[in-house]
């Protein structure tokens, strides 16, 4: 058997993530009763350039593997190049490993055929939403299904946070500055939050009703700000001075509820009520985090990163924390659909449910 692994390292790597996938029974911090972690199903990565149409398909990147998988763990087109793809559900892009600044990038469907092209410096998915962005961090645009920009904004400098939904995009700056723009390239909001010696946009976020948007900024001292939706523009609904001293990205994000702000801490993830009603703290301690949100169960999962490892936090907001599992460096969350995890582990991916009993 230990020959056969050896000549096919696919199969290791299948062997291996049945084994982690097995540890969730056994090693990881109970979730809560009625919840149970379940493997569906596991798929070895193979590359696919003639691929089927696949319903309710999702795509995904992981290291150098990029492609299209369908809920039942069937492959759409997969394929493995250095460094990987820039992936949506609908469509996928390739940066050539002798691009340059004028090189043009090829925008793809899930079948492989050409969309579009697109020439700027990056290109990169939000929310679904296809962006491109200049080469020296101070200009984004929109793109369409086929590549041409929608419209293009110009930001004071460089950015240095960015978010977006399907109706805004939110970039911060460098030199403090949060600016946000519609669908029609119109700038709906331009803001400084200031309350620092040095001020600078290190994390945005944006509630999926574009109702919210949080941030922080600042060096010396940093806060974070939540600002709120009015009749006419947003203002500031509640702040705090926190005891972070970050000189890098600092993530936030607003969950699905509306309601709850994570932002990253020293300590944990932070957990504000955009009121400013509820500070608590997630014991969990994360470099950079992703969070999402089952609006029927009530529930969020939260994916974070921490030297080089990861875990997987289930908890019922503000902070009631379920359950957690370690990853550790080999096992990588590329997407959370409901109650729903998909993960991959060398040459392939699987399944996760989180089952109700």
């Amino acid at each position: 058997m230990n020959e056969q692994l050896e000549r096919h390292p696919v199969l290791r790597s299948l062997v291996w993530l049945l084994c982690v996938l097995a540890y969730f029974f056994v090693g990881a911090e109970p979730l809560a009763k009625e919840y149970t972690p379940r493997p569906i199903w596991r798929t070895a990565l193979e590359r696919v350039v003639n691929p089927e149409v696949l319903p309710l398909g999702y795509g995904f990147s992981t290291g150098d593997w990029f492609g299209f998988i369908s809920k039942a763990g069937r492959l759409g087109l997969t394929d493995k190049v250095p460094g990987g793809a820039a992936v949506s559900d609908w469509a996928f892009v390739t940066s050539p490993a002798d691009a340059t600044p004028g090189s043009l990038r090829e925008l793809r469907g899930t079948d492989g055929g050409i969309l579009g092209s697109i020439d700027a410096g990056l290109a990169f998915f939000s929310s679904g939403r296809l962006f491109s962005a200049s080469m020296d961090g101070t200009t984004v645009s929109s793109n369409g299904k086929d590549g041409m920009p929608i419209w293009n904004h110009a930001f004071p400098s460089q950015v240095s946070a960015f978010v977006a939904n399907e109706d805004i995009v939110i970039g911060g700056t460098v030199d403090g500055w949060l600016e946000a723009i519609n669908n029609r390239g119109e700038r709906i909001l331009r803001f400084a939050p200031g309350g620092s010696r040095l001020p600078v946009i290190l994390g945005v976020g944006v509630s999926p009703s574009s109702s919210w948007i949080a941030m922080i900024s600042g060096l010396d001292a940093q806060r974070l700000v939540v600002l709120g939706r009015g009749k006419s523009d947003y203002r500031v609904v509640s702040h705090r001075y926190l005891e972070s001293a970050y000189r890098e990205p600092a993530r936030v994000a607003i969950l699905g509820d509306d309601r709850h702000v994570l932002y990253r801490q020293p300590e944990g993830v932070g957990v504000w009520e955009v009121s400013g009603k509820t500070d608590d703290l997630l014991p969990v301690r994360a470099d950079d985090f992703e969070v999402y949100f089952h609006q029927e169960q009530g529930l969020a999962y939260l994916v974070a990163s921490y030297a080089g490892k990861s875990e997987l936090v289930v908890f019922r907001p503000p902070a009631k924390l379920l359950g957690r599992i370690d990853l550790g460096k080999g096992l990588r969350v590329v997407r959370i659909d409901g109650s729903t995890a998909y993960l991959t582990a060398a040459e392939a991916i699987a399944r996760l449910d989180f089952i109700k009993e």
